[in-house]
């Protein structure tokens, strides 16, 4: 490389490989021609992070609890200094869209296996090599399903009489499915005489109508639930009576109504009774509940279901549902929470060099749905041309390389939950190191 000016005393050598060694020596030269060598002086650049993702990641479950994991070992020019290791990022993909806890486990080999996950659950999985200088890049999304086991128990039963010979069965679903639920038993048993009897009903369907019973018997309920692994644990085991003049009972369970904006929603609310009980609405406004306002968005369905459509954030809130008949009354309490899209994250530049800058951000308001992922858009310059990046959930920063020495680039980033993309955060700017590339060599930047 060379340079020109009586008074340089020195130059950068741009544009190196990474940790490597280089051998230098200074000439002089003059219009005479070129003076004497100096001494070699042998140096060695820095370390930095890995420049490659793992490549060939497999994941095979092994169990309800265990996922397998193997990747091919990154070469020696991707590293760009010493490894240290690998790190496997990982979290579950829950039923209801949300996204478990990010965890990270470390390892010197390209193997692993991950234990103590949650049974028949879909895991995002990610793997990369670190050295001293830091993370590398992280290798592309793979998905694995752990294996089905047995379900656990309803997480809730009721049981109400309905008329002097029928009952009613309703039951929540396991907080643990750990699998494909089949179906579901209801055991009815009587003790005097000892008689057992079961009814299956349908994996969608979370109540069941038991006719033919003996007037003012009593009878204990308990809900089985089913997968393909075999039948889970009991549910707790209740008592009911048939009888006539049943007061108002309602077979809904308090609990919580999650739903996307600018949705049609139902805030269920079945009740039995002898006579049928009358349905009456209302909701929380500062502690004082008040009858709902119906509309032509809001109405009560002749099965006693509350309807929303086009629900708004405002709608939020707890919802009571009342249920009455000549002999007595019931009541629960549902809260609906609306989701929206996420707030705009804050947007910061960390770090600069000749190629790369790097970003890092602080996610705003999730909107009450997880962040499922981030867009990363960038501009060159002045351009009108933008480019993107996607961008895994369980990241807080990311390092764009490859760009131009000494230039303006424009950066926004924009969140995505469960309902969808949120604000763009505000477009910051930053500037890659240097002046401009060297006329002789044609590398590197001033």
């Amino acid at each position: 490389m060379d340079t020109t000016g009586d008074s340089s005393e020195s130059i950068t050598l741009d544009n190196l490989r990474k940790f490597t060694e280089y051998g230098v020596v200074v000439q002089a030269a003059n219009r005479a021609g070129t003076g004497p060598s100096s001494q070699e002086v042998i140096t060695k650049t820095l370390e930095d992070v890995p420049s490659r993702p793992p490549e060939n990641v497999l994941a095979m479950a092994k169990s309800p609890e265990v996922i397998s994991l193997s990747w091919l070992t990154l070469p020696k020019e991707a590293l760009n200094g010493n490894l240290q290791g690998y790190r496997v990022i990982y979290w579950a993909n829950l039923p209801d869209g949300e996204l478990g806890e990010i965890r990270n486990v470390t390892t010197s080999y390209p193997s692993l296996e991950l234990d103590g996950l949650e049974k028949y659950t879909n895991y995002s999985i990610q793997v990369l090599a670190f050295t001293r200088a830091g993370d590398g890049v992280r290798s592309e999304q793979i998905f694995t399903r752990t294996k089905e086991d047995v379900p656990g128990p309803p997480a809730g039963v009721k049981s109400a009489a309905a008329t002097s010979s029928v009952v009613f069965v309703s039951w929540l679903p396991p907080l643990k499915l750990n699998g494909i639920i089949r179906k579901y038993i209801v055991f009815c048993s009587n003790l005097h005489p000892t008689v057992m009897s079961e009814f299956e009903a349908s994996p969608d369907v979370y109540f069941y109508r038991v006719p033919n019973l003996a007037r003012n018997r009593k009878y204990s309920i308990w809900v089985v639930a089913v997968t393909a692994a075999g039948r889970g644990n009991s549910s707790e085991t209740i008592t009911v009576e048939p009888r006539a003049k049943a007061p108002a009972r309602i077979l809904t369970f308090n609990g919580t109504v999650t739903t996307p904006w600018m949705k049609d929603i139902i805030l269920p609310c079945k009740a039995v009774g002898d006579p049928p009980p009358t349905i009456k609405w209302l909701k929380g406004n500062n502690g004082t509940p008040a009858p709902v306002l119906i509309d032509g968005r809001r109405s009560v369905h002749s099965n006693g279901s509350f309807i929303i459509r086009t629900v708004k954030a405002e709608d939020s809130g707890n919802y009571s549902c009342v249920a009455s008949n000549n002999w007595g009354s019931d009541e629960i309490t549902l809260n609906l929470q609306v989701q929206v899209p996420p707030d705009q994250p804050r947007l910061t530049v960390t770090k600069t060099t000749t190629t790369s800058i790097t970003l890092s951000w602080i996610p705003g308001d999730n909107g009450g749905s997880s962040i499922r992922g981030y867009i990363l858009q960038y501009s060159e310059d002045n351009s009108e041309q933008w480019g993107s990046f996607p961008i895994s959930p369980s990241e807080r920063s990311y390092r764009l390389e490859n760009l131009k020495c000494g230039t303006w680039y424009k950066f926004t980033l924009t969140a995505q939950n469960g309902v969808g993309p949120g604000r763009i955060s505000e477009i910051i700017e930053a500037k890659t190191h240097g002046k401009g590339r060297v006329s002789i060599a044609g590398m590197g930047c001033k």
